[in-house]
């Protein structure tokens, strides 16, 4: 039966020793979660179509731990202390049933794993994924978000303290104070959330009862001698079913537009307009007056609108695309002068 320590403090002399042991009598791991390990995430976000701005203030870690086994001559033992990333985050009683529990860890930043005493900052981190990327990649990456794993990126720390017997001197138990000690590498992976993203995830189902867009070119200019649309007009319509704050973008070619904010003062319908500036080619022969007639130019034009929460998250999306040609002019007459 073990005693707790201060029911021996009163009769018999202990001798606090204070050794650390790194032995098998206390354990404690990463926990993997549905099989993986490395799904402690630092989540980070940023306001719709912007730049990463905040990581959240907390991040799980699972971890396992138990006691495989105990000291020789126990006769008690303290709660075992667990840190991680340095912070206290319990105190619990630990046998040789293996347990996984789930803290929520203040987020202070990733410690570097290069220079001692500097920590890594998430929202740098997407950020600089981001700026790492252009055109398409770009677009691709606010649409989806991205990753980062920082593999053993923090420290789990179990301690434990046992008395135990050494034997008896003078016809007295001799009893001394262990502290058992293990540490495990956390995997710490940071998620860019999405900046806009193209899926809608509809929270509010019911919020959005329709979503439409529509395309139409607008003025002219002359290439050559061809007769281009200059502009694509672009209507967005929105109907709520109730009052709401919302965010309306669009997208294009190189084209995305800054956050609209839209406000709804209940069941209704709104409005938004933007204008896309074409950008034709110019092919050398349009411009020789005496070329052969040209074949008109074409292109066709993909634009999505997308509405989101004023947090940024999206709600829904919506897409069209208009065809665009331009028209061969008739090169003028020239008049021939007959000199009498």
């Amino acid at each position: 039966m073990r005693i707790p320590v201060r029911g021996f403090m009163a009769i018999i002399s202990i001798s606090l020793i204070g050794n650390h042991h790194h032995e098998h009598r206390i354990k404690i791991e990463q926990a993997p979660v549905k099989g993986e390990v490395g799904v402690s995430e630092i989540h980070v976000s940023g306001p719709l179509g912007g730049r990463y701005e905040k990581a959240a203030s907390t991040f799980p870690v699972w971890v396992g731990l138990g006691q495989p086994n105990e000291p020789n001559n126990p006769v008690s033992e303290l709660p075992a202390k667990i840190w991680i990333d340095g912070e206290l985050v319990d105190e619990r009683d630990v046998d040789v049933r293996w347990d996984v529990l789930k803290y929520d860890v203040p987020y202070n930043g990733i410690p570097s794993t290069e220079v001692s005493n500097t920590r890594h900052d998430a929202v740098d981190k997407c950020n600089e994924l981001l700026d790492s990327r252009s055109g398409a990649q770009r677009q691709e990456f606010m649409r989806k978000g991205g990753r980062w794993r920082y593999p053993h990126a923090i420290e789990a720390r179990i301690e434990q303290k046992w008395v135990v017997s050494e034997g008896k001197i003078f016809g007295r138990s001799d009893l001394e104070t262990k502290t058992f000690v293990d540490t495990a590498p956390i995997t710490v992976t940071v998620v860019c959330k999405p900046l806009g993203g193209v899926t809608p995830v509809a929270k509010l189902p019911s919020l959005i009862k329709s979503l439409k867009l529509r395309a139409e070119p607008m003025g002219e200019i002359n290439i050559g001698n061809q007769v281009c649309p200059r502009q694509v007009r672009l209507y967005g319509t929105i109907q709520t079913s109730r009052s709401t704050r919302l965010k309306s973008l669009m997208r294009g070619p190189k084209f995305l537009t800054p956050p609209t904010e839209v406000r709804f003062n209940g069941p209704e319908t709104r409005s938004v307009l933007e204008t896309y500036p074409i950008v034709w080619n110019n092919p050398k022969d349009q411009i020789a007056s005496n070329a052969e007639p040209p074949t008109p130019m074409r292109q066709s034009v993909a634009f999505s609108l997308l509405v989101a929460q004023e947090d940024g998250t999206p709600l829904k999306q919506t897409s069209t695309t208009v065809n665009l040609a331009c028209k061969v002019s008739k090169p003028a007459r020239q008049m021939r002068v007959i000199n009498n």
